[in-house]
């Protein structure tokens, strides 16, 4: 049974969600009245004052 490892630390194994999830503020799309450039949650969120 040596043939059945497989590795699945691959990008492709992932869900969907996890794939195409933002890494930063620039890759969301939409909100922009929320995260556009000096709007108070990038600033909050680029100073480390963000509250959870």
């Amino acid at each position: 049974m040596s043939n059945l490892s497989l590795d699945f630390s691959d990008n492709a194994f992932q869900p969907l969600a996890a794939r195409m999830r933002p890494e930063n503020l620039a890759q969301y799309i939409g909100q922009q009245h929320l995260l556009a450039p000096g709007k108070p949650l990038p600033r909050a969120i680029e100073a480390g004052t963000c509250i959870r």
